[in-house]
């Protein structure tokens, strides 16, 4: 079996910032692949003001 790592159900963490780089928010997206994690960052009506957004894995204590 050839899985992607990204292509398992984990949680991601999602950040928003400001102009000056500065966070306004974080949260966690549970149990989705990084496409929908994604699509589920992205329509989150808080990204629509902010100046920038970033999604990483959330590492819940083990190694990726």
């Amino acid at each position: 079996m050839n899985t992607k790592i990204y292509d398992l159900d984990m949680d991601w963490i999602v950040t928003t910032y400001d102009a000056e780089d500065n966070i306004i928010e974080s949260w966690t997206i549970c149990n989705r692949t990084e496409s929908q994690a994604e699509k589920e960052a992205m329509s989150d009506a808080a990204l629509h003001n902010v100046a920038d957004w970033s999604m990483m894995p959330a590492c819940n204590g083990g190694a990726l």
